[in-house]
């Protein structure tokens, strides 16, 4: 779990809010890793109504005619809300997208 302060820039509310990040790492198989990242904001109003989350899928392969490894990375990112925004959802997952 990572702790810290995020400057934000709307136009009314605080200047900042804290972050906390919780990153968890799924072992599929010796060569294939997941990791979700999941956000939650502090500070800020409607900050408990959603929480930012990233999924990474990285995947080792091996090619055998051109006997050479490779790495593939896949990223996700969405926006989880876990109360009703109504009016203000998309608002919101604009400034967080912005905010990446």
């Amino acid at each position: 779990r990572v702790r810290y302060t995020h400057k934000l820039t709307q136009t009314f509310g605080p200047s900042q809010c804290d972050v906390a990040e919780t990153h968890t790492a799924y072992f599929i198989s010796p060569t294939k890793i997941i990791i979700r990242m999941v956000v939650e904001n502090f500070g800020f109003m409607y900050c408990d109504y959603f929480n930012p989350m990233s999924i990474t899928i990285i995947d080792q392969g091996y090619d055998k005619k051109k006997n050479k490894f490779s790495v593939n990375f896949k990223h996700f990112f969405r926006i989880n809300f876990v109360k009703s925004v109504m009016f203000f959802q998309s608002k919101i997952k604009n400034e967080a997208i912005s905010a990446t």
